[in-house]
């Protein structure tokens, strides 16, 4: 069963797959780069119906501010 999921754009220079790769290891949060759905440009599908997802988009608030994507 499926739950519900955002398909995002992110305004940055380096590529999205390598943005994913860096968050998941960094802070464990897993977020999938479009180029896995065969998509072009700079998106990322995140869902929203998992239990911890308040720590997860905490976390990955943390890694925006720290890599000083804003």
């Amino acid at each position: 069963m499926a739950g519900p999921v955002g398909f995002i754009k992110m305004n940055i220079e380096e590529p999205i797959n390598e943005f994913c790769d860096k968050l998941v290891k960094e802070k464990g949060v897993l977020l999938l780069p479009s180029n896995i759905y065969f998509y072009e440009g700079q998106y990322f599908r995140m869902g929203f119906s998992r239990d911890n997802f308040d720590i997860s988009l905490k976390k990955f608030e943390e890694y925006l501010i720290e890599k000083k994507y804003v």
